[in-house]
């Protein structure tokens, strides 16, 4: 199948789909800008959460010492990164998604335990609102920008004309917004690939419950894969 990815180019992904007899082209519609505002405090016993390599820049940039601080995160590539700069981290909780990295925190931490979340501008409040209902702390600091890359409409709208692709693959709500314009004028076989529920919800949204999708379990190159032959079996 000939995959279409909003992001920039990543080995992972082309060799992962490759040796499942996918083929990996790439258009990134989105650019991520690190901001210069300092970084927050941190109190002796705050725990961090990135959901993003971007956030995990912005605290290298920042200089920001997380030695023995507990983390948690969001997909493996974010943990490996952290763990690449700060080799003593606390306990490092890694999720699929920021759904399922609230359950485990608030399970695994009293509710004594407070949490600073750095964000970027267009995350979700799934985390504070989640958070908060269960009477656990957490600040959030946005500490990045995502905007839509510029000319990134008429190079999709073009990339789509010249090729027939069989599935589309969007990683965030933001992807999804900033591409819809142009690809819900795609045939309604293609398929809509959503790495995790929230952009998942985002597809519904925009396009409808009867567009034809699926979601990714996990933020993997590995996780795409299956996701693909999952619908594939669901198409038998």
């Amino acid at each position: 199948m000939e995959c279409l990815l909003l992001r920039d180019p990543d080995h992972r992904y082309t060799d992962a789909l490759a040796n499942a007899g996918h083929t990996a082209h790439y258009l990134p519609v989105l650019q991520t800008s690190i901001l210069s505002s300092p970084p927050p405090s941190l109190g002796p016993e705050e725990g961090v959460i990135c959901t993003s390599k971007h956030a995990v820049s912005y605290l290298i940039h920042h200089g920001v010492d997380l030695t023995g601080r507990d983390v948690g995160v969001v997909g493996p590539a974010t943990a490996g990164f952290m763990k690449e700069h700060w080799s003593s981290l606390g306990e490092v909780t890694v999720a699929r998604n920021a759904e399922e990295l609230c359950g485990v925190l608030l399970e695994k931490y009293t509710q004594d335990k407070a949490w600073v979340f750095f964000r970027g501008d267009k995350s979700l409040e799934t985390i504070p609102v989640t958070f908060e209902s269960h009477g656990v702390t957490v600040r959030c600091h946005t500490v990045y920008g995502v905007t839509c890359r510029e000319g990134s409409e008429g190079s999709l709208r073009a990339v789509l004309y010249n090729r027939m692709y069989g599935a589309v693959v969007f990683f965030s709500p933001t992807g999804v917004e900033y591409s819809a314009k142009v690809v819900q004028e795609l045939d309604r076989s293609v398929l809509f690939v959503a790495f995790g529920p929230t952009t998942e919800k985002a597809i519904v949204e925009m396009f409808g419950d009867d567009r034809r999708r699926v979601t990714c379990k996990n933020p993997t190159p590995e996780g795409l894969v299956e996701a693909l032959e999952l619908s594939r079996q669901k198409s038998l």
